[in-house]
């Protein structure tokens, strides 16, 4: 286990004890070890949730579940759309799922590994689609440029990275444009995207057609300027002439939309 994870885990520790006492603190010992999965309660969910040990999953658990990341007030209705781009294993998908279960979720993760656990953790939710995509600016095949780093960090491109190639590491995936999902799931519009790509929001609100922000009425994004700077300024750009109201949920930027 590298230092980075190491001080991950340790602060997820303090973190679920001091939100949730004794059942955080067996919920931890649950992910002790560096092999296999922990099946845990997602809290207020019904439903439970894989997670793998020794990973950055608790990471991601805690940061939904123990600390209401997408506790935000965004109304989705009955007939709305989700487009979750960067779902990882599936635990946002969870979250929106229940909050909204009326609602039609577009699930899309882009490495292999984190979609087949969003798909273990989502199957029973009749709501959601998954797609082991990435978005980006045009229909594209993108390549994994870090392998090496965590299972949340992942971060494609539309570049090969040689050394990755040549470990046989630098998967590469299918990238669709968000006017793309709109004609295939002939979606009226998006009432909630959230959007944690690493970095990728950069290219996406940097491309030379923007009209789809038009269909979109919240967004969720996490901004990355510490892995590529631009990331914010591409984004605000995009957002020129739109009128909107901007609030922060811990590491995320909500933006609604007025239409």
């Amino acid at each position: 286990m590298n230092i980075n994870l190491l001080y991950i885990q340790f602060l997820t520790l303090f973190r679920l004890i001091y939100r949730f006492k004794l059942k955080g603190l067996l919920i931890y010992i649950q992910l002790l070890g560096d092999k296999g999965y922990s099946e845990i309660s997602a809290f207020s969910q019904q439903e439970k949730i894989y997670l793998r040990k020794g990973t950055s999953d608790i990471a991601v658990f805690t940061s939904i579940f123990a600390f209401n990341e997408f506790e935000v007030n965004i109304e989705v209705p009955n007939s709305g759309v989700i487009l979750d781009c960067g779902a990882n294993i599936g635990a946002s998908t969870i979250y929106f799922a229940n909050k909204y279960p009326e609602a039609l979720i577009i699930a899309l993760e882009p490495n292999q590994a984190n979609f087949e656990l969003c798909q273990k953790n989502t199957h029973s939710l009749k709501n959601v689609i998954c797609l082991n995509a990435a978005i980006w600016t045009h229909s594209c095949e993108l390549y994994l440029q870090n392998p090496q780093d965590e299972d949340w960090a992942f971060r494609y491109e539309n570049k090969k990275d040689l050394e990755a190639v040549e470990s046989q590491k630098g998967e590469k995936v299918t990238a669709f444009s968000v006017t793309e999902l709109i004609d295939k799931y002939q979606l009226k519009r998006i009432d909630l995207m959230k959007i944690d790509i690493e970095g990728g929001e950069k290219e996406l609100f940097s491309g030379n057609s923007l009209d789809w922000i038009d269909a979109v009425d919240n967004f969720i994004i996490e901004l990355h300027d510490d892995i590529l700077p631009g990331c914010s300024s591409a984004f605000y750009k995009s957002l020129t002439g739109f009128s909107f109201k901007q609030s922060i949920s811990h590491e995320k930027i909500v933006i609604n939309i007025n239409k």
